[in-house]
């Protein structure tokens, strides 16, 4: 089996989001795909696949791979290699007829634990908003919950800080008062703090009996993030942007967190996945990918939680849109707080590349600051 061709679909998913969706297609008919969404690098994304592709078409898939530099071309680079990762291993699963875990060692876990995450999903930005959301997943099975509720605050625009804080802690009360106190809650805070302020955030939060804090600060300093870790008493969860394994080591050197949050599109797709699972292991950290775009993702990074022993739990985000269903088929499920992984060879996932063309880029309404990521 060999590649014939590389296809880059730019994916419009709803007004903020557009997938940057990668297909590797065969001499042999069959499919490989992969995820290189980075939001507002779509077309400098597609032109650096289609650098790439050149290297890759005719090869046979068995003997193919593309790996990350590291480093290399920075989150554009990154993003382009982890997608054609990504597509790789799905056809070299498909060429042997097995599942992608069966080739990373094997199943560890046919269930993996999630929370969900479902800040681009919301229509509304009240208290009230947030707490009916959670109460609407609550009845589909659901008991771990992450929000993003800072949507005012940004440390460069501190004026009336503490009306703007005020803000987020009561669209985080109101959530822990739906869910009562056997979910988790975990809050997001999209890098918005310096020092000062994010411990003043971590020690209001307390009363809510957070599973984690996440990106509170910039991380680009271990020693400030590791000094915030020991002056609190809650996990602080991060690392979803790093590209390479070099960015994680004075973070973990310098005990800053206590979950890395590895997300398979920057990571360099399934490969520098397992790879970052495996370093965080090592120093007996918590793994908890992140995870907010297309069930490709979803998948891939499935896969490799499967085959893990070390694994906390996987972010699940609520779909935008009704795009997802009509473009994409997948084998996982989720039910009752996981994902179940199947056993179809590859991912597990289809999707209707004619179809995909009635759904082309859109420039985004730009994000709300709340909005940083998922």
């Amino acid at each position: 089996m060999r590649i014939k061709d590389v296809v880059v679909k730019i994916v419009n998913v709803s007004i903020y989001t557009n997938w940057i969706i990668v297909i590797l297609h065969t001499d042999e008919g069959v499919c490989g795909y992969g995820d290189a969404t980075l939001d507002t690098m779509e077309f400098k994304v597609k032109q650096a696949i289609e650098a790439i592709a050149e290297r890759i078409i005719g090869k046979n898939v068995l003997d193919c791979s593309v790996e990350l530099a590291d480093n290399a071309d920075g989150m554009v680079g990154a993003a382009a290699v982890s997608g054609l990762n990504i597509a790789l291993w799905d056809l070299k699963a498909k060429a042997v007829g097995l599942p992608i875990y069966q080739l990373l060692g094997g199943l560890q876990h046919r269930r993996v634990p999630t929370y969900v995450s479902f800040n681009r999903s919301l229509k509304g930005r009240t208290p009230d908003d947030f707490a009916k959301m959670t109460e609407t997943l609550m009845a589909g099975g659901d008991r771990a919950f992450k929000c993003a509720p800072f949507d005012e605050y940004f440390w460069r625009e501190p004026i009336g800080s503490e009306t703007l804080l005020s803000r987020g802690f009561q669209r985080i009360k109101a959530i822990r008062e739906t869910i009562g106190n056997e979910a988790e809650l975990s809050v997001d805070c999209h890098w918005r703090f310096e020092y000062s302020t994010a411990l003043k955030v971590a020690e209001a939060l307390q009363a809510y009996r957070l599973f984690w804090i996440e990106a509170p600060l910039p991380e680009t300093d271990a020693t400030q993030l590791s000094r915030l870790r020991h002056a609190i008493h809650q996990r602080i969860a991060g690392c979803e942007m790093q590209t390479s394994l070099s960015q994680y080591l004075p973070m973990l050197e310098q005990k800053a967190l206590d979950v890395y949050m590895s997300d398979v599109k920057y990571i360099g797709g399934i490969s520098g996945l397992k790879r970052a699972a495996s370093l965080v292991e090592a120093f007996n950290c918590q793994f908890s990918p992140h995870n907010m775009t297309s069930p490709i993702s979803t998948a891939a990074t499935l896969h490799v939680m499967a085959s893990e022993h070390n694994i906390l739990t996987m972010e699940h985000h609520c779909e935008e849109s009704g795009v997802v269903s009509e473009l994409f088929d997948a084998s996982f499920t989720h039910a009752d707080g996981c994902f179940i992984v199947s056993d179809e060879p590859g991912l597990g996932i289809t999707f209707d590349e004619k179809k995909a063309d009635s759904f082309p880029y859109r420039k985004p309404q730009p994000l709300r600051k709340n909005m940083l990521g998922g």
